[in-house]
């Protein structure tokens, strides 16, 4: 019993391996359907598929390795694979019994249908890969639906601008147009809403990827006939931290390493200019040992603004030792109407004729220091000066009044109005022009207010106050340039 029924298992079993196999030697080979569908007589290669309105074809772009973005040569090499998809319906077989759900072949199929003509427009070389062999793979649908797919090795052209070196970003395009048939007889479409794929991950030489935008149109030619495009633009960004850390913090340091200066004692000459000597040799070779790495173009680059502003700074610092050099080495001290940086440097380089004058012969052996500069001592400075005038126009005075006194007997004076005229003596002599100066001098000085009083500053008190400024002055000035120079470059 047990035999028969293993018997009679192993002959079902056989008859449905009998059936299967009957089944698949009597089904149609797909490569003789292809054949068949592209005879000669039945096919011609080089005939539209659609005899009226255009054909769609969808395309998409698949980029398998990227390669390097030379902004001197403005090129961008990389490998793609190009989808094409349209309809072919002298392709349909749809209706031959137990037909395959696709036929697929490569090179040899592909040759043997028709392909819209397609080219890269902004193409510098581009090569089809052949290893091992062509790389093209051909679909074939049921419905006549056709799917050519190839892999090519293309260099393409890449208006690369370097006005934010090294933040720039840079927007690569690849342009796709139809090579033969106008807008009329074929149309370009992207087959995804993205329209490309990155297959592989591969690093680019100090860029990265940071997206991708599509766009379709048409072109036209100057035989004046429209042809359909599509437009893929790559963007990427160039990795700057290598920058970051080799230019712009050894800049900054360098820059910051002059401003010691300004903390080293007037008197220390030697080690002021050293500082900012060392500080702008070291950049300078900083900048030589950069240059390499840079690409030369004919218009200026951000990097380049930066080495100006850094260079602009340390020239300023050696200027700065200068003229706080000359300051302590002058002969007297500085006539100020007011304690400032401008008053200062006005006084020390160009001081007036006015001013020559208005010294006189005010001794500026024992000038007074920087602290000591208020309304009390101020007086105090002009005290000496007041005494002088005043003994000057107490003289003038009483020989008025006994001119006044002799006149009132004879005649009526008036009195109302002082002039240089009436300062005479009892015999008819005038008073001196020294004395008329003294008193000029006296009015004047009286009705000065304090704090346009004119003040005198010791050498090492005026040097002193411009490092005190400079302290202040050249750190808080490097950071807005600094935050206003990296607000241009990202965005």
């Amino acid at each position: 019993m047990v035999l028969i029924s293993i018997s009679a298992i192993f002959v079902l079993l056989n008859g449905v391996k009998s059936e299967s196999a009957t089944d698949v030697v009597n089904s149609p080979n797909a490569f003789e359907i292809f054949d068949d569908l592209t005879k000669s007589s039945k096919y011609d290669i080089r005939e539209h598929p659609l005899s009226k309105g255009p054909l769609r074809v969808g395309v998409s772009v698949s980029i398998n390795a990227l390669g390097e973005l030379e902004p001197t040569r403005t090129t961008f090499t990389s490998q793609l694979t190009i989808r094409e998809v349209w309809t072919d319906n002298r392709l349909s077989y749809a209706q031959i019994p137990n037909h395959p759900p696709v036929i697929i072949g490569e090179a040899d199929l592909a040759d043997k249908i028709w392909k819209p003509s397609i080219s890269i427009a902004n193409e510098m070389v581009s090569s089809m890969v052949t290893i091992p062999m062509s790389n093209k793979m051909v679909e074939i649908f049921p419905d006549g639906k056709v799917i050519y797919s190839f892999r090519i090795r293309s260099s393409i052209f890449c208006a690369v601008y370097l006005m934010k070196y090294p933040f720039e970003r840079q927007f690569c395009n690849f342009y796709l147009e139809s090579w033969l048939l106008d807008d009329e007889d074929l149309v370009l479409e992207w087959e995804t809403e993205k329209g490309l794929d990155f297959v592989g991950h591969y690093p680019i030489k100090e860029y990265y990827y940071t997206g991708s935008s599509i766009s379709n149109g048409t072109v036209i030619r100057p035989d004046g006939v429209e042809y359909s495009t599509l437009d893929l633009e790559v963007q990427f960004r160039r990795e700057y931290t290598w920058y970051l850390l080799d230019f712009y913090f050894p800049s900054i340091l360098v820059t910051m390493m002059s401003w010691i200066a300004f903390w080293i004692d007037p008197a220390g000459a030697p080690g002021r200019l050293n500082m900012a000597v060392i500080a702008t040799f070291t950049y300078v070779e900083l900048r030589r040992l950069t240059a390499t790495q840079i690409p030369r173009v004919g218009y200026v680059k951000a990097l380049d603004m930066y080495s100006v502003i850094v260079v602009l700074f340390l020239w300023s610092t050696l200027v700065q030792y200068g003229f706080i050099h000359s300051v302590w080495n002058r002969s007297g001290a500085l006539y100020v109407s007011k304690l400032s940086a401008r008053q200062v440097l006005k006084s020390h380089i160009a001081p007036s004729s006015n001013r020559r004058q208005s010294l006189g012969s005010i001794a500026v052996a024992n000038p007074v220091s920087l602290e000591s500069i208020d309304e009390n001592e101020e007086e105090q400075n002009n005290s000496t000066f007041s005494r002088n005038l005043n003994s000057k126009l107490q003289k003038v005075m009483r020989d008025q009044d006994e001119r006044r006194l002799s006149a009132a007997t004879t005649s009526s004076f008036p009195d109302s109005t002082i002039n240089d005229n009436d300062f005479a003596s009892e015999n008819g002599d005038t008073i001196t022009r020294e004395d008329n100066r003294y008193k000029r001098m006296m009015i004047a000085h009286a009705n000065k207010s304090r704090h346009r009083a004119k003040r005198l500053l010791a050498q090492r008190e005026a040097v002193k106050y411009i490092d005190k400024k400079c302290r202040i002055l050249y750190p808080t000035a490097f950071l807005a340039i600094n935050i206003i120079y990296f607000i241009y470059c990202f965005t």
